[in-house]
C-alpha cells in the first residue's frame, strides 16, 4: 500500500508558501516546506496580476523542494469567500440542500448563482430536533481563477478549502491550548488577517478583515524612503543599518499605530459573536506579519486576555537532518495556512 502524501499550497499576497505532510507509523511527519517570496504587484485586491509569474513560482517551489505528489489542497481568502455557522432543523439530505440554499441566498453577501456552496454539520446540536452548520459560500470565479493557476504549474487541486478554515485545522492539529478554552485564532498576513474563534474544536465565527502587513510596510516604505524589502526587516526587528534611537521610535510609533487599527477591526469582528456568548480567553498568531512589533501587546491591551504564538509543526515529526531546527521554528507562524490544508488534504484521502 502507498504512503499517503498530502500537499498544501498557500498563495498569499507576499509568499506561496507549501507544505507536504506525510504518513509514517509514528505519525505524521513534515516532508517539505519552504516560502517564496513574490513581488509586490503579483497579487493587488486578491486579482492576479501577473499569472505567469506566479505559476513559474509555484513550479519553482515544488522543484526546489523535491515534492513529487501533483494533488494539492488550495485556499480562498478575502471578499470572495462566506463562511455562517447556523442552527437548522434535523432534515433529510433532500430538505437539507434545499434549506442550505435559502440560508445562503439569506446571508450571502454575493450572489449565490456564482458562487459554490458546502455545509458541514460541525456539532450536533445538543437539541435532537436541531444541528449546527457550517455554511461556505466561494465565488466560483475566485476558485477557478485559483485552480488554473494549479493546473498551469501542472498540478491536480483535490481540495479547495477556505484559509480561516485552514487555520484551524493547523490549530486543533498542533495540540495548542486548553481544552476548555475559546481561542482567538488571527493569521495575519499581508493583505488580509484570518480570523477564527473556536471553542472545543469548533469554529463559531470565521472571516476575514482587509486589513494585514502591507499596510504598515507600505508606510515605514514612505515614511523613510527605503526599498519595500528593507521596511519588511523594520517592521519586525530592531536589528537594521538603520537602528538609531530616532529611527526605532518612528518605527514603534508606526507599527504601533498599524497595529492599533488592525485590532480594532478585530474587536468590531468579534460583535459578530452572539451577545451571551463566551468572549475569547487567550488569542493565537500566526502569518507572515504575526512578528509586526507591537501587535501582540496591543492585542493584550485591548482585549485582556494572553498572545501566544501558533506552532502547526508541533506535533509534526521533523527529520533533524533535513531542516535547520532554527529556521523552521522562525517559519512556523507564517506555516499555518499551508500545513492546515495539507492536514485537509490528508483528512479528504480517508474519504
Amino acid at each position: 500500500m502507498a504512503t499517503r502524501n498530502a500537499v498544501g499550497v498557500d498563495i498569499g499576497a507576499s509568499a506561496i508558501k507549501v507544505a507536504q505532510v506525510r504518513e509514517t507509523p509514528q505519525g505524521l511527519q513534515l516532508v517539505a516546506f519552504d516560502s517564496l517570496l513574490l513581488p509586490p504587484d503579483t497579487l493587488r485586491d486578491g486579482v492576479i496580476r501577473q499569472p505567469g509569474l506566479l505559476t513559474q513560482r509555484l513550479k519553482d517551489a515544488f522543484r526546489l523542494n523535491g515534492i513529487k505528489p501533483r494533488q494539492v489542497a488550495l485556499a480562498v481568502s478575502g471578499p470572495s469567500v462566506f463562511v455562517k455557522r447556523l442552527r437548522l432543523p434535523r432534515l433529510s439530505d433532500a430538505q437539507y440542500q434545499a434549506a442550505l440554499r435559502f440560508q445562503a441566498e439569506q446571508h450571502v453577501p454575493f450572489d449565490v448563482s456564482d458562487a459554490y456552496l458546502d455545509g458541514v454539520i460541525v456539532d450536533p446540536s445538543p437539541d435532537p430536533s436541531h444541528m449546527d452548520v457550517l455554511l461556505v459560500a466561494a465565488r466560483k470565479a475566485a476558485v477557478d481563477e485559483w485552480t488554473s493557476v494549479a493546473h498551469a504549474a501542472r498540478l491536480q487541486p483535490v481540495v479547495v478549502d477556505v484559509a480561516t478554515l485552514a487555520v484551524c485545522n493547523a490549530f486543533e492539529a498542533s495540540g495548542q491550548g486548553a481544552a476548555n478554552e475559546m481561542s482567538l485564532l488571527l493569521d495575519v498576513g499581508a493583505a488580509h488577517t484570518h480570523v477564527a474563534v473556536v471553542s472545543r474544536g469548533v469554529p463559531l465565527l470565521a472571516c476575514d478583515v482587509a486589513t494585514g502587513g502591507n499596510a504598515v510596510t507600505e508606510e515605514l516604505a514612505r515614511h523613510f524612503g527605503v526599498p519595500w524589502d528593507e521596511a519588511e526587516h523594520l517592521k519586525t526587528t530592531n536589528d537594521t543599518d538603520l537602528s538609531t534611537p530616532d529611527v526605532l521610535r518612528e518605527v514603534q510609533r508606526i507599527s504601533a499605530r498599524g497595529s492599533e487599527a488592525l485590532v480594532e477591526e478585530v474587536r468590531q469582528t468579534l460583535d459578530q459573536l452572539p451577545p451571551a456568548s463566551p468572549r475569547p480567553t487567550a488569542v493565537w498568531l500566526s502569518g507572515g506579519a504575526a512578528s509586526q512589533l507591537g501587535l501582540a501587546e496591543a492585542l493584550e491591551k485591548c482585549l485582556g486576555v494572553t498572545v501566544h504564538v501558533l506552532d502547526p509543526f508541533r506535533r509534526l515529526k521533523v527529520d533533524p537532518n533535513q531542516f535547520d531546527a532554527l529556521l523552521l521554528r522562525r517559519m512556523a507562524p507564517c506555516a499555518a495556512v499551508a500545513v492546515g490544508l495539507a492536514l485537509r488534504g490528508m483528512a479528504e484521502a480517508d474519504r
